[in-house]
């Protein structure tokens, strides 16, 4: 039996709700699909419900970085997916809590989430399955912080595809904008963009269309030089001593980037002697995504190159921080100083209803027995503080970014 329901998100096609096991005395999230009452659009969302599931039972529950199927039935009115509970949610909703000085918050151990993130893409591509979707939001973190790479929808089992525009528009790969295309390839931009986000709170540009590069002047200057564009719209408002991203002015815990650095939502590990800056860290970071996951040319990418160029920075930091409800640090972040970013810093060369499932018995698996991928639309292109610039030139990352309504 599924009890104590309550509403974790609401997307396009489904309702999210959190809720306890009996039988194996868990906590469960429960993925509700409704199914539509017209003939054409019920076939439609059960071929891609067959789809997800033939995804999701793929991929197992092997691996403790992917967020796992544990159970499937199907109703009269609903298919309901059982998946694990990540109790921290996902990793945009955890960056926006530090944006908006929400409570509680709880900073994001780089050290952990890089290779955990990238253990669970590797794994999934082993099995033949790309994502088609990696973004901040379908990264959830469970109440240990670790990674479970969730929403795996607009998957496929095929490593070339030859449906165009899959997935979240800022997120895209170029080539995802034609078609064939290597899916798992088009995933390592994905990965990187990410990875831009969460050390940032912005994505770069909203597109990497190469086709639409006067709507898109940012991703047109990304594509002529990384490095100088990287640092003029990550970079560049560091060092005019104004935050990367928009806060509450009213609130009284307000912090800048002269108090606790860039991307304090990032436990960020300690480097060299005497220790980096944080921003000096990003620096050396942003590089190696540049360098291996954000290529125009496919076959340049590599996550292995980056995950081993990595490795001697990823060095567990001693303590991140934590702020409960009562707002008490359990632990403060490391106060930086801030220098000049050097060129030396550059590597050379690289650059629903919850009354529908009330209740029902754990033991009846509905069984939806059905193979094929998934093919969908794009989900949408979140309203962000990427804008583009008019004159040429670069549009810093200033501002807020809100999230995509799209499942």
């Amino acid at each position: 039996m599924y009890t104590q329901l309550s509403k974790i998100q609401s997307g396009t096609f489904s309702t999210v709700y959190r809720a306890y096991d009996s039988k194996y005395q868990q906590e469960v999230a429960l993925k509700i699909v409704e199914k539509p009452t017209q003939l054409a659009k019920a076939k439609k969302l059960a071929h891609l419900v067959a789809g997800e599931y033939d995804i999701l039972t793929g991929l197992g529950t092997g691996h403790p970085n992917i967020c796992a199927l544990l159970d499937f039935h199907e109703r009269d009115t609903c298919y309901v997916f059982v998946m694990e509970f990540a109790a921290r949610g996902d990793l945009y909703e955890v960056i926006r809590s530090w944006k908006t000085r929400s409570e509680p918050r709880v900073q994001v151990d780089i050290t952990r989430l890089l290779p955990q993130l990238c253990s669970a893409i590797d794994y999934a591509h082993s099995r033949g399955i790309a994502h088609r979707d990696i973004k901040p939001e379908n990264i959830l973190l469970d109440g240990q912080g670790n990674v479970k790479l969730a929403d795996w929808g607009l998957s496929c089992r095929s490593r070339i595809s030859h449906d165009s525009h899959i997935g979240t528009e800022k997120y895209l790969a170029p080539e995802a904008y034609g078609k064939p295309y290597d899916t798992f390839l088009a995933d390592y931009w994905s990965l990187g963009i990410t990875l831009l986000f969460v050390m940032f709170g912005a994505c770069p540009f909203k597109s990497a269309d190469v086709s639409k590069y006067l709507q898109n002047p940012n991703f047109a200057q990304f594509v002529a030089d990384p490095q100088r564009f990287t640092s003029e719209y990550y970079f560049k408002p560091l060092h005019a001593g104004r935050d990367t991203v928009a806060t509450k002015r009213h609130t009284s815990h307000r912090r800048t980037v002269s108090d606790d650095g860039p991307a304090e939502w990032l436990c960020l590990p300690q480097i060299g002697r005497p220790t980096l800056s944080r921003e000096q860290i990003l620096v050396l970071f942003t590089t190696n995504v540049v360098a291996h996951l954000l290529l125009v040319n496919p076959a340049a990418r590599s996550m292995r190159a980056f995950l081993i160029r990595m490795s001697s920075l990823l060095v567990p930091a001693n303590t991140c921080y934590s702020c409960d409800a009562d707002n008490q640090p359990a632990a403060k972040l490391p106060t930086p100083s801030f220098e000049n970013m050097s060129s030396e810093f550059y590597f050379p060369g690289l650059v629903s209803n919850p009354g529908t499932v009330l209740p029902m018995a754990a033991k009846d698996k509905g069984g939806y027995q059905s193979g094929g991928s998934t093919s969908s639309a794009t989900t949408g292109a979140n309203s962000s503080s990427s804008a583009s610039t008019s004159s040429g030139s670069v549009a810093t990352s200033q501002g807020s970014d809100s999230k995509n309504s799209g499942s």
